[in-house]
């Protein structure tokens, strides 16, 4: 959320979202988002590694918030 609020106070374009300690988190803020494709990463950051892109279904999502990488979406594992 820091760099969420530091991009924000610097006027650049930041996109919606949240954070999720639980899968089931995970796919209710996606669900609540209502588009896709989204991208899950962890909550602290790896240098990139376990970030999904492009996800687009709920199942993809609780795959990626397990650390499982979700069929057909770029991942930089």
């Amino acid at each position: 959320e820091l760099t969420r609020r530091v991009l924000a106070e610097a006027a650049v374009p930041v996109p919606a979202g949240g954070v999720a300690t639980t899968a089931d988190e995970a796919v209710a803020i996606f669900e609540r988002l209502g588009s896709a494709p989204v991208v899950v990463k962890p909550r602290h950051g790896r240098q990139g590694a376990h970030v999904y892109l492009g996800l687009q279904l709920a199942e993809a999502v609780r795959a990626a918030f397990h650390g499982r990488p979700p069929r057909g979406a770029s991942t930089r594992a």
